[in-house]
């Protein structure tokens, strides 16, 4: 199990960076980005638990739209709960 632990501790270091970015408050187009970015980057590995996360992370290559990535950048908060959860129940399984 020492590999699944691992992988837990990575997981939840990148949740940490995440909700850091998500907690921005007015965050500007840089900060926006790199939430997306870390979303995206986060759950390349996997599939995302939720079908609504994969199409999440589809529609983040289109960043360049503004209205998008601002609408991306909004929905991002929900999945952070998510994620967290999902961590937490695996964490208490690996012990």
């Amino acid at each position: 199990m020492g590999r699944s632990k691992e992988r837990a501790e990575v997981a939840q270091k990148a949740l940490a960076a995440f909700r850091e970015v998500l907690g921005i408050e007015n965050p500007g187009s840089i900060e926006r980005d790199a939430a997306i970015k870390r979303y995206r980057r986060g759950i390349s590995q996997e599939r995302h638990p939720v079908p609504q996360g994969n199409r999440l992370a589809n529609l983040t290559v289109h960043t360049y739209n503004e209205k998008l990535a601002v609408e991306i950048f909004g929905r991002l908060g929900r999945h952070e709960s998510l994620l967290a959860v999902l961590l937490a129940r695996l964490a208490r399984k690996i012990g």
